[in-house]
């Protein structure tokens, strides 16, 4: 505020003359000071910000995604929980958007293509320590987009056992199902060579991995969501890696 009620009576000055030269060069000393002055305080100004959004970065470390800008967007309306959002997707590889109640609440995340998982517990930025502290309730939805990803993985797993896999794979998160289709992959195949060493890969191979790409084929031909697409999409390439695998180790 300083170097800038400054530079605006430096201005006036110059227009006051005219902006002639002569004129304003006899006061050189004086704007020297004057310049050198201000870009001190600038400088200074420029080291506390930049001191001031590294304590936030150091408590909510994904905000090293956004640029200093970005930011202090964010920062300069800690009142409107909801500013965030558009920032989102840079801080969260995973989070596109949040849904907001009435309350501003948040009760579920929401990926970038479409895919939305209601949050174990809902986040609430209005809270204690977090209102008026983005970087508070944004650390607290970080730990529970995994305490709920975890309990949908849990949950996932135990359902696998009694869900054909064909149905089992529409009913889950992406990653849970990537990742549980892989949990189950290695014990299967873990218990396959105990039992039968090579010839029961094989048959294994014959037998259970080949029907269960078929059924995903089959189920892409299907009428499906552009979520359920993106899912089987990838998991068929994770299929195919684990059937091509099984079949190199027979």
């Amino acid at each position: 505020k300083e170097v800038d009620i400054k530079w605006r009576e430096i201005m006036a000055d110059c227009k006051a003359c005219g902006g002639h030269f002569l004129t304003m060069g006899a006061k050189s000393k004086h704007l020297e000071h004057a310049f050198k002055s201000a870009n001190s305080k600038l400088d200074e100004v420029g080291k506390g910000l930049a001191d001031y959004l590294e304590v936030k970065r150091l408590y909510f470390p994904r905000f090293f995604f956004l640029s200093n800008d970005e930011l202090l967007e964010i920062l300069s309306q800690t009142k409107d929980p909801k500013a965030v959002q558009p920032h989102l997707g840079k801080a969260f590889e995973g989070i596109a958007k949040v849904k907001f109640e009435k309350d501003l609440k948040i009760s579920e995340m929401h990926a970038a293509k479409g895919e939305v998982v209601v949050l174990d517990e809902p986040v609430d930025p209005e809270k204690g320590k977090n209102k008026g502290n983005v970087e508070c309730w944004l650390l607290e939805l970080e730990h529970m987009q995994w305490h709920t990803l975890r309990t949908q993985t849990d949950l996932g797993l135990k359902d696998y056992r009694d869900t054909p896999r064909s149905q089992w794979t529409l009913r889950w998160p992406q990653q849970v199902i990537l990742g549980g289709s892989a949990v189950y992959w290695t014990i299967e195949v873990n218990d396959v060579l105990n039992e039968g060493g090579s010839a029961g890969l094989r048959k294994y191979v014959d037998e259970v991995l080949n029907p269960q790409l078929l059924d995903i084929v089959q189920l892409v031909r299907g009428k499906l969501s552009k979520v359920e697409m993106s899912t089987l999409g990838a998991l068929v390439v994770v299929d195919v890696h684990a059937r091509d695998t099984c079949d190199m180790m027979v």
